[in-house]
């Protein structure tokens, strides 16, 4: 039997081409706005979402919440919506309002540097913080 081997670099090549080619080609979202963690001039960020019947996806876990992936996406492309480190995961997570009216949190972890690509682990409702008077 013969085995073949696959070098580790040359999956990741590949895989950052299918990204920038499917980014290239606007199935994944751009977001134009401040992230977590990112230097000024960085601002280009595409979202990568599961398939949106993937068991245990992320299109199916923000579901769980009663929330859709143009809710999520509201709120990751608005560059004024505050930007913190979840206190639980310590990945990055986005508060803002959506359009639909709802304010939630969205937790994310960066895919790729550059193109900045971001997965949305989950997202759920939270309360807005309290203005300080």
């Amino acid at each position: 039997m013969r085995r073949h081997c696959v070098c580790v670099e040359a999956v990741e090549y590949c895989l950052i081409r299918v990204l920038i080619l499917i980014s290239t080609l606007g199935i994944l979202s751009l977001i134009d706005g401040g992230c977590f963690g990112r230097p000024a001039g960085m601002d280009i960020v595409s979202i990568l979402w599961d398939l949106d019947d993937e068991p245990d996806g992320n299109v199916e876990h923000v579901a769980e919440h009663g929330l859709v992936k143009e809710e999520v996406e509201s709120v990751l492309l608005n560059p004024n919506n505050e930007v913190d480190e979840s206190h639980t995961s310590g990945l990055p997570a986005t508060f803002g309002w959506t359009d639909t009216g709802r304010h939630i949190i969205v937790i994310w972890e960066i895919v790729l540097d550059d193109p900045r690509t971001i997965y949305p682990v989950t997202a759920y409702d939270v309360p807005p913080k309290r203005s300080s008077s």
